[in-house]
């Protein structure tokens, strides 16, 4: 299709300054022409980051808390970070079990309430 190296390709999708104007082109012609989308599995796992927030709340039925996690939302999103909810109920075993998880699953950044 473009006839580059792999390498180059990856040059491209991750914008470094070190890849030909024309060949950027023609690799950028070739990821609009197949629809090419990044996996983002793959990309948490090479930059061992998530870009994830994940906001712990023990409920959601409070106006402080829908005023909180929209703040928290904005915020993240102008920073290229996405946020997700997670419901401990107010126990502290499944604080705990959360927690862990996400330490295990790769590096996200946990809010407490």
């Amino acid at each position: 299709m473009a006839n580059v190296s792999i390498s180059t390709v990856s040059r491209v999708i991750n914008n470094s300054q070190t890849v030909n104007s024309e060949i950027r082109k023609r690799v950028q012609d070739v990821l609009e022409a197949t629809q090419f989308r990044p996996n983002a599995i793959a990309r948490t796992l090479v930059k061992n980051d998530t870009s994830l927030i994940g906001v712990l709340l023990p409920a959601i039925k409070n106006n402080v808390f829908d005023d909180m996690v929209e703040g928290i939302n904005q915020v993240a999103h102008l920073y290229g970070f996405d946020v997700i909810i997670a419901l401990s109920g107010g126990t502290r075993i499944l604080k705990y079990t959360i927690t862990i998880c996400s330490v295990k699953c790769r590096r996200a950044e946990l809010l407490y309430r």
